[in-house]
């Protein structure tokens, strides 16, 4: 099951058939219709508007008229992420191909809601299946790394399950190593939507938005818990989820919802679309620093915001007016990515877990060492059960950014997904001031072969008068190892619990100390 932070093919949204929510989603194609396709479900038979004049409208607005399509299907409501598909891959034979889950949506006597995944399957071929439970869409978010994430409200849907059972349930659907129920805001808004949608939105494998309120806000106790719950949590990679908060948009009186019917309002129901991510806007002060928020978690994207007004009554906004159809083609990264400060190595090691139905024609590893520079490029190669490469010749004090990229013959995706726009970046600490102005050779002392596999000579220009004592220190200053020196040859042997990197081999004179660096390589 992809997540929704992975490259998409386009977006389904329903015609709503009224004034003010019309411009609001016309609004909203003209920025997908950028990154994608947009299907429009609309019903012609109970209105005097067909496809022309819907077309013409959005094409005022800004859409672009090739990336438009058109589908007659009948709905009742605009809400397409509830009741719309849910789709990922499914094996068949020797490929993965794209096929949709249909929720369950009969709780709310709308039949033709509830018809929509069926039909879209008939217009466009890409098989259904049924889930065999009753959920929303905005109720349902994954990581991309084998985890999902909903609200203790599918209990309330599916009373025949308790919580381990629904659990286990979800995780047998979705393929999920976890899935996370959270608890329900009640007094916050929403009436009974307590949806994930409307109070946090996973933004990649490692990072989570949640919503803020004040702390005399009813619930505040059980958003902050959620918050503090999944910040200790671990990806599928082991790493714990980086938890941003984003302040909660007030209503047009500049107050709170504190009932469970009042209105709701929310950043988190945003849409990720491939490289653009649109936000919900209400026209209060909160707008602009939401919008600073989602930059700052999401480089390299293009964040837009969106008037939602006329949504947020209905007890949704972007995302929920929305429903994505992910590339047809399985073409997707799983990547332990490398970000902050790191122990240095000479040469990092890049991994990846690749998908894809098709010949990779090449899978790389595109790096630089400072923003002025243009990237390089390292080939990754397999390495089961992955891919690994290198980035090479590096030195203590080096800030890398680095991003990758896969190509078949037919497609490509790069990881992050707005690359080279956006990079994931690590450093290394800057070396003691001794061992950074010593790394010229030194002819008075050598250390060979270099790099060695925890072996090595040191050979020095002349015999020892007396004794002396060779020191192996590491990048940080530490002294690692001590041997007494006799004769011009000395075979050094490196203790095994010596990590990979460069380190100083050193000795001590009377006049100035020999120094040489020794870069071990097992």
């Amino acid at each position: 099951m992809p997540a929704e932070f992975e490259k998409n093919e386009g977006i389904l949204v329903r015609w709503p058939y009224q004034a003010d929510m019309d411009s609001t989603i016309a609004e909203l194609v003209k920025h997908i219709s950028s990154e994608g396709k947009t299907w429009i479900l609309f019903d012609a038979s109970n209105v005097s508007c067909d496809t022309v004049c819907i077309k013409n409208f959005l094409e005022n607005q800004g859409a672009l008229y090739d990336s438009l399509f058109f589908l007659q299907i009948p709905s009742e409501t605009g809400r397409i992420r509830d009741y719309g598909p849910i789709t990922g891959y499914m094996y068949n034979s020797s490929v993965y191909e794209r096929f949709f889950y249909d929720p369950g949506y009969s709780l709310y006597s709308q039949p033709l809601n509830d018809s929509v995944p069926q039909l879209l399957s008939d217009l466009t071929g890409i098989p259904v299946n049924d889930l065999f439970m009753n959920l929303e869409g905005g109720n349902i978010q994954f990581d991309g790394l084998k985890t999902g994430f909903g609200s203790l409200r599918l209990l309330g849907q599916n009373p025949t399950f308790n919580e381990t059972t629904l659990c286990n349930q979800l995780k047998s659907y979705f393929r999920l190593n976890e899935f996370i129920l959270l608890p329900i805001p009640e007094n916050i808004g929403g009436a009974d939507w307590h949806r994930t949608d409307m109070f946090m939105k996973v933004l990649d494998t490692e990072t989570i938005l949640i919503s803020e309120y004040p702390d005399w806000v009813p619930d505040y106790e059980i958003i902050e818990g959620i918050a503090d719950s999944l910040g200790l949590l671990m990806n599928g990679f082991g790493k714990p989820y980086n938890i941003i908060r984003i302040p909660a948009p007030t209503l047009e009186d500049g107050t709170y919802a504190n009932e469970p019917t009042d209105e709701v309002r929310s950043y988190t129901n945003a849409l990720i679309m491939n490289r653009k991510v649109i936000v919900p806007s209400y026209g209060t002060l909160s707008d602009s620093i939401a919008k600073a928020i989602y930059q700052e978690a999401m480089p390299g994207y293009e964040i837009v915001m969106v008037d939602s007004r006329s949504l947020s009554g209905s007890y949704g906004a972007i995302h929920t007016y929305t429903c994505q159809l992910p590339q047809s083609e399985l073409l997707r990264f799983q990547h332990y990515r490398i970000n902050g400060e790191q122990e240095f190595q000479p040469e990092m090691p890049i991994s990846c877990y690749p998908q894809t139905n098709s010949m990779i024609d090449s899978l790389l590893v595109h790096y630089r060492v400072h923003p002025s520079q243009a990237f390089s490029t390292s080939r990754m190669f397999p390495a089961c059960p992955g891919f690994i490469g290198t980035i090479p010749d590096l030195s203590p004090g080096d800030t890398v950014s680095y991003y990758l990229s896969m190509h078949t013959p037919g497609n490509q995706v790069t990881e992050p997904l707005p690359a080279p726009d956006a990079v994931y970046t690590f450093w290394f600490p800057q070396i003691q001031t001794e061992i950074r102005e010593s790394f010229e050779t030194n002819q008075t002392m050598k250390l060979y072969p270099n790099p060695n596999d925890g072996s090595f000579i040191c050979e020095l220009a002349t015999n020892p008068i007396t004794g002396k004592t060779f020191e192996l220190i590491d990048v940080y200053g530490n002294k690692c190892l001590t041997i007494n020196i006799q004769d011009k040859k000395t075979l050094i042997q490196v203790p095994s619990e010596l990590k990979n990197g460069v380190y100083l081999g050193r000795i001590l004179t009377s006049d100035a100390p020999l120094v040489n660096r020794i870069i071990l390589q097992r």
